[in-house]
């Protein structure tokens, strides 16, 4: 049997590193705010403004990512 007391643990690089901080494909207006780096007060605003487009479902809005990348790239 091996010893491997003392041994560094393994660190995750590359395409394994980048899929922990995944950005998911459906965001909630909060986690579109933190995407964006801005409130969730002003992603309402946009959302009520017609900037961006949302869906509601029941009292709750779900904004997909590609709508928030073209947002981005106007």
């Amino acid at each position: 049997m091996m010893n491997t007391a003392g041994a560094a643990p393994a660190v995750a690089t590359g395409a394994a590193a980048g899929a922990a901080a995944a950005v998911p494909d459906v965001m909630s207006p909060a986690q579109a705010a933190g995407y964006l780096q801005v409130t969730e007060a002003d992603i309402m605003q946009m959302i009520t403004a017609g900037q961006i487009k949302a869906k509601q479902i029941g009292s709750q809005y779900r904004i997909s990512k590609s709508v928030l990348d073209d947002f981005m790239k106007s």
